[in-house]
């Protein structure tokens, strides 16, 4: 996580430490977890109307950010892998 200024943001790089970008840039945008599969990341934001902990998931790529509903919001993100 990278902070800069009021915002935050998640970045990744390469495994030999290249490449470095930000991926998400919202206002506290805080502990990453990577899927198992490495597909997609979990993370903790505070919603800037509501200011309100949530929780949501990106593209390990980047891309569009999906909210992930919870009933209290949310904090400390995992992922736990299905059992079929």
């Amino acid at each position: 996580m990278r902070s800069q200024g009021p915002l935050s943001g998640i970045g990744v790089m390469s495994a030999n430490g290249t490449g470095e970008r930000l991926i998400t840039n919202g206002p506290a945008d805080a502990e990453p977890a990577w899927s198992p599969d490495g597909s997609r990341i979990l993370f903790q934001r505070v919603d800037a109307a509501t200011r309100r902990t949530m929780l949501a998931t990106i593209p390990a790529a980047g891309g569009e950010v999906k909210p992930v509903p919870t009933p209290q919001g949310g904090s400390d993100p995992s992922w736990i892998e299905r059992q079929e």
